[in-house]
């Protein structure tokens, strides 16, 4: 249909396209082909996507054979079995058969007409379009008959023809050569529709506009069959005084994309950042550690002062360092921890951290100039809680609890108790195999309220408790069981009963634990 508003004869870019463009190195492929005399290999292979250009040079090399040589042209897409590709290569060399003719006869006639023909100084050649579409019987034939004969052939297929080609040619000995076609560059792709404009008489400048171009040469990778749906497109648009700039706007797709992982990091984001409702500290890993400020809880009350005091002084200082952490968790937390009630003089305090799974072994702290290292426990939003006083250890309902007893020393001497012989100790850990797994269930400023744990239990033998010295001052683990995997002691964890239950452990591997004893 002729485009008025351009003055185009036709549109250029709608089927059927004709013409040879020879730019982008197709008058160079062409020519090579064409000096059939100078084959080294008498079989070549023309590879190529579809739409690269592969039936346009078939085309324009059957109508330019060389006078010195005669040539039989056939598509793939007509004929594909054995025989009816032999009756036209036949048919197309011009020897006459009859059509029930047995084949190994029809292939002596042709052999010895394709060496008549070489004998007058004449070549006999072969063009298949389409190639790839031949049975693979019918390929076996052709490379027999270059075997056999001076013929020629030249095969215009995709790349998956390869494979067959090779098998085939290696089966009779016959060699063979590739040229593949590529895609236009950019620049070429201009002088692609410059052309396409001028077989329509367009003598005026491109109306496309460079980011156009640019566009449709990245878009279709120089393929010219995707050049002209593209091309013809925009021509469309231009007619109908749509215009559209195809580089300009972000495609709408990855807009949304970009929306939706937006929204999915926000979530996560959210999740991560989640006020943490529990009341224990565990002794599981955490990726980032905060400072806490918990010097007033590890330090001694004075003997006369008030324990109300001293425990309200605890709560701003937790509060406080809760608040940095997570400023929009603070009402919760405040709610949920609550004004305590003074503690006796020989009360003790529990520290417990809500979150098991943000935890990380070997926390360091600083508060108030006094290092602070809850034995390999870190502790990433606090709460103090007032223990019975008539229990010193309370395990239940805890998880990988650290019981700071109030009044403590840092002075060893005066910290704890000795561990009692009746009781297993950091020799008995020390003798355990290294592979093996342990819980280590809480850690106390002092031995009694582990001691006294200990006693209370019917299996005391899977119990041990060992001394851990940090920054000049001593703290004692408790620990749990020996088990040979850590399946078993996820296990162990999970059936914990008594006054043990609710606790959440730490599952250590022993080789950590005897390195702490050691270290």
């Amino acid at each position: 249909m002729q485009r008025t508003f351009l003055e185009l004869t036709h549109n250029p870019f709608a089927p059927p396209r004709e013409g040879f463009f020879a730019g982008a190195d197709r008058k160079t492929h062409l020519d090579q082909i064409r000096h059939l005399s100078r084959w080294s290999r008498r079989v070549l292979l023309v590879t190529g996507p579809f739409g690269i250009g592969k039936s346009v040079l078939f085309k324009e090399l059957s109508s330019s054979l060389p006078t010195s040589a005669k040539g039989a042209r056939v598509s793939g897409s007509l004929v594909t079995g054995e025989r009816d590709v032999l009756l036209a290569v036949m048919q197309g060399l011009g020897i006459g058969v009859e059509q029930d003719m047995h084949l190994e006869d029809i292939i002596v006639l042709l052999v010895k007409d394709v060496e008549e023909s070489a004998e007058r100084g004449r070549m006999s050649v072969v063009m298949f379009d389409d190639a790839h579409l031949l049975a693979h019987t019918a390929v076996a034939l052709l490379m027999r008959l270059v075997f056999e004969s001076s013929l020629r052939i030249v095969l215009f297929a995709e790349p998956t023809l390869l494979r067959n080609i090779n098998r085939s040619a290696k089966k009779h000995d016959v060699e063979w050569f590739e040229i593949r076609l590529t895609g236009f560059p950019e620049q070429d792709v201009r002088a692609y529709l410059e052309w396409r404009f001028a077989q329509a008489q367009y003598r005026g400048r491109l109306p496309f506009t460079d980011q156009q171009v640019k566009k449709i040469a990245e878009r279709s990778n120089g393929n010219p069959n995707v050049i002209d749906c593209m091309a013809n497109e925009l021509l469309a648009d231009l007619e109908t005084g749509d215009v559209r700039d195809t580089g300009e706007r972000f495609p709408r797709r990855h807009a949304m994309l970009v929306v939706v992982i937006g929204v999915l990091v926000f979530l996560v984001y959210q999740l991560y950042q989640q006020p943490i409702k529990s009341s224990v500290i565990a002794n599981e890993p955490i990726t980032e550690p905060q400072s806490v400020n918990l010097a007033k809880v590890l330090a001694a009350p004075p003997a006369d002062a008030q324990p109300k005091v001293a425990v309200d002084e605890v709560m701003d200082e937790v509060m406080d360092s809760a608040q940095d952490s997570d400023s929009a968790s603070e009402p919760a937390a405040r709610a949920d921890i609550g004004q305590p009630p003074p503690l006796a003089p020989d009360s003790e305090l529990v520290v417990t951290s809500p979150d098991p799974g943000s935890m990380r072994p070997s926390l360091h702290r600083e508060a108030d100039g006094v290092d602070v290292q809850t034995a390999e426990t870190e502790v990433e939003e606090a709460r103090v809680e007032k223990a019975v006083p008539s229990e010193p250890v309370s395990a239940s309902g805890t998880q990988g609890i650290v019981v700071v007893e109030a009044g403590f020393e840092s002075s060893a001497s005066t910290a704890s108790l000795e561990i009692p012989a009746a009781i297993n100790g950091p020799e008995w850990l020390s003798d355990q195999n290294s592979e093996h797994y342990t819980l280590q269930l809480m850690t106390l400023s002092r031995t009694q309220g582990g001691v006294d744990l200990i006693l209370r239990q019917t299996n005391r033998d899977d119990f041990a408790l060992y001394p851990l010295r940090r920054n000049g001052k001593t703290m004692y683990v408790l620990t749990y069981g020996v088990f040979v995997s850590e399946a078993a002691a996820q296990s162990a964890a999970a059936n914990l009963s008594g006054e043990l239950a609710g606790i959440q452990p730490w599952i250590r591997r022993l080789s950590a634990v005897q390195d702490s004893i050691n270290n």
